[in-house]
Formats: C-alpha cells, sequence, structure tokens
C-alpha cells in the first residue's frame, strides 16, 4: 500500500477502494457491439457450413469454459491454502468467473454438436478396427448421456462459482461476520469435484473427437492450459482495474506472484504435454500415434510448432527474468500472449480433426467474438454496483502489505 492510501486511510476512517465498482460501461458497449458482429457471422457460416460453424464454436466455447474453470480453481485454491495475498486481486478472478452462468447458456449451440464425433455415428466410421471400438463405448458414448452429463458439470461449476461469489461478497460491508472458514471449507471439498469434472468434460468434449484416441494426461493437459490462460486474463485484469483507480493495494510484489505462477505452470502445461507425447512416441502404437499424426499435416503443422516455440519456448526464456515478473507492464504483457496461445491451443486439439487444409476456418473469428464478447460484456455487468477489491476482507489488511522478494 502506497504512502497515498494509507494517508487517505486517516482522513476518511475508511478504505482506499471501497467505492463501489462503476467503470467498464463503455468496455461493456464495445464488448456487446463485437457480440453482435460475432453472432451475425456465427449464423451465416451456420447456413453455409453447420459442422464447420459447430467446430468453430466448439473451439470457442471450450477456450471460454477452460479460463473460467481455471480462475475457479484459482481462487479455491488461495482458499484452500488460506493464502492471504491473494485476497487483494481475488475480486477480479470471481468477476472474470461471474460469467459462469452465461457459459451455461452458451452451450446450447452445442447440443446440435453431435455431428462433430464419430461415436455419434459409427455408421460412418470407415475403419473397421475403429468402428468396434466405438461401438463398445456405446454405453457411455451416446448422445443422450452425454448431454446429461454436460449439464451436470455446468451446474456444479455454476453452483460452486455462486456460493464462492455470494459468500465474498457477503463480507463487503463494515462489521459483516467473517465467511472464511465457510469459504475454505467449501474449497477444500469443493476443488477435488471441480478438478475430476473439468476432465470428464475434457475427455467428453474434446478428445471423444478422437474416438481411437486415450490419454490418461489429456484432462491434465487442458485443465494446465487454461490455469495458465485464466492466470494471463487475471493480469489483464488487474491492470485494467489497477489503471481505473480499483486496485489500490496492489503491489510489485503482487505482480511477481502472478508472474510465478504464470511461469510455474507454464512449465506444468509443458511437462504434461511432453510426457504424453513422449510415453505415445516410445508406445509406438499407430492407433495412439495417429493423434499426432493428424497435427502434423499442412493444415496444422505450423501450429503445431507454434506451441512448441511460441507458447513455451519463448515465453519460458522471458518469464526466467526476475524482473519481467516484477513489473506490471511485462507481467499483463505476458499474460495477454498466453491467454492468446491458449486459445491457439485449443484449436490445436479441436481443429485438427477437419480437413487437413481447413485446420483454420474464417468462422473461427465470429465464433470466438460471440463468446468472448457476451462473456466480457456479462461479467463487467455483474460486478458493477459491487466492490472491485475484498477491502472487507480480514486478511485484506495483510495481503495489502504482502511483500516477496
Amino acid at each position: 500500500m502506497s504512502s497515498d492510501d494509507a494517508a487517505l486511510i486517516v482522513e476518511t476512517g475508511g478504505k482506499p477502494d471501497e467505492r463501489p465498482f462503476d467503470g467498464g460501461g463503455r468496455a461493456i458497449v464495445v464488448a456487446l457491439a463485437i457480440a453482435a458482429l460475432g453472432g451475425a457471422g456465427f449464423v451465416v457460416a451456420l447456413v453455409l457450413d453447420p459442422t464447420q460453424a459447430l467446430s468453430s464454436y466448439l473451439i470457442a466455447y471450450s477456450f471460454a469454459i477452460t479460463v473460467v474453470v481455471g480462475l475457479l480453481a484459482f481462487v479455491m485454491g488461495a482458499h484452500a491454502m488460506n493464502a492471504a495475498w491473494p485476497t487483494a486481486v481475488r475480486r477480479v478472478a470471481e468477476l472474470g468467473f461471474g460469467a459462469m452462468p452465461l457459459l451455461v447458456v452458451l452451450y446450447l449451440p452445442l447440443f446440435w454438436s453431435a455431428r462433430l464425433y464419430p461415436w455419434a455415428h459409427p455408421e460412418r466410421v470407415a475403419d473397421h478396427h475403429v468402428r468396434e471400438l466405438v461401438l463398445h463405448k456405446r454405453p457411455v458414448m451416446n448422445a443422450p448421456f452425454f448431454f446429461v452429463r454436460a449439464i451436470v458439470f455446468l451446474l456444479l461449476w455454476t453452483l460452486v462459482a455462486e456460493l464462492l461469489r455470494r459468500w465474498s461478497l457477503a463480507m463487503d460491508r463494515p462489521g459483516a461476520p467473517s465467511l472464511k472458514d465457510r469459504l475454505r471449507g467449501f474449497s477444500c471439498v469443493l476443488l477435488p469435484l471441480v478438478g475430476i469434472t473439468a476432465t470428464f468434460a475434457s475427455f467428453d468434449w474434446i478428445m471423444s473427437l478422437s474416438p481411437d484416441f486415450y490419454s490418461t494426461m489429456y484432462g491434465l493437459y487442458v485443465l494446465s492450459g487454461g490455469f495458465v490462460g485464466a492466470l494471463g486474463l487475471m493480469a489483464i485484469m488487474m491492470s485494467s482495474a489497477q489503471s481505473g483507480g480499483w486496485l489500490v493495494g496492489v503491489n510489485r510484489s503482487h505482480w511477481y506472484a502472478i508472474g510465478r505462477l504464470l511461469f510455474a505452470f507454464l512449465i506444468f502445461w509443458a511437462y504434461t504435454g511432453f510426457f504424453q507425447y513422449m510415453l505415445i512416441w516410445i508406445g509406438n502404437r499407430p492407433i495412439e500415434a495417429k493423434f499426432y499424426i493428424e497435427r502434423f499435416r499442412p493444415g496444422d503443422l505450423w501450429t503445431s510448432w507454434f506451441l512448441v516455440w511460441g507458447h513455451f519456448a519463448v515465453p519460458w526464456l522471458i518469464l526466467l527474468s526476475y524482473a519481467v515478473k516484477r513489473r506490471r507492464a511485462t507481467v499483463t504483457a505476458m499474460g495477454a500472449w498466453l491467454l492468446a496461445c491458449h486459445y491457439v491451443d485449443m484449436h490445436w486439439l479441436v481443429g485438427a480433426r477437419r480437413q487437413a487444409a481447413q485446420a483454420w476456418h474464417w468462422a473461427d473469428a465470429p465464433a470466438l467474438l460471440l463468446v468472448g464478447g457476451l462473456g466480457v460484456a456479462f461479467a463487467l455487468w455483474r460486478q458493477r454496483g459491487t466492490l472491485l477489491s475484498a477491502v472487507w476482507d480480514p486478511d485484506y489488511t495483510v495481503a495489502v502489505h504482502y511483500e516477496s522478494r
């Protein structure tokens, strides 16, 4: 906390940033305009080629939901560890997963996505061995059970997100009872369930696009990438909120904490991806190797190499620097870059199931604009009228004095 903030506390007898959030109005309008543009493009794509349009929508939706679940994991992890420093920045994560109810609604177009999954149409699978494998999985991989699971996953995440957000906001007044024990106990119990359901969702929604492929590390790969993307989004939101005067208690140590997490989980994401590849390479089974062969075809070859160099190697080298991880500008820039890289990663997982020449399709852009624009507008709208810093949380004073070297 700066000397100016401390002086303001003395002068007013209150907190320096207890003013309810009333910003973001222009951002909401811009986000809605972007969503309208994306929606128009997505409708055109649906008319011209429904399969490609739904594939693009699945990419955008997978990107959004993994980032939101990553934000949820950050907050639940902070509560479970009883860590104090995240209290200074926790509310921006809560702002982000405030979009969860909207994501339940945005899943509706994917009820028509069965055409994307070979298990839904085994008669169209040319390879006899793969067709037999698909038929063997029919008791689990069938449309009714698939969509029931999707509804259960989404409702669980929404319930968790809403309760965490409600209990956090309930402490935003002088003399409010502390709900820290409730938040911690709830997070300790539910965090494993959120992780398990998110893993099975990644199996269902993404991995089952390749019915002849299976990896126990797949869910961890998807979720660790989503967590890196969530940290990147947090850096962007923190920077915007700090520029607007809403996060005056955030100092270089908080930026360093976010930078360290970006660095650590970037390595973890790369670790899961590399060892999944290495084990499949050692096993040398054609049915598993096909997953990577599809992603080294001309249509997606550059994407594969981009993930190696652009998503991992270069950001890793940059984030090695202590100075980079302590500066707001550089952490924000790296966060924005890694958030964009996570979209490329989701595209790499989903888009390679298209025809080789169409790994990237023009419909990808409007789908991303639609989902992203609506998500941003809804999250900002929900946050208006509430505090953007948890200033009445019992740990807030300790959090804003957090120092790390």
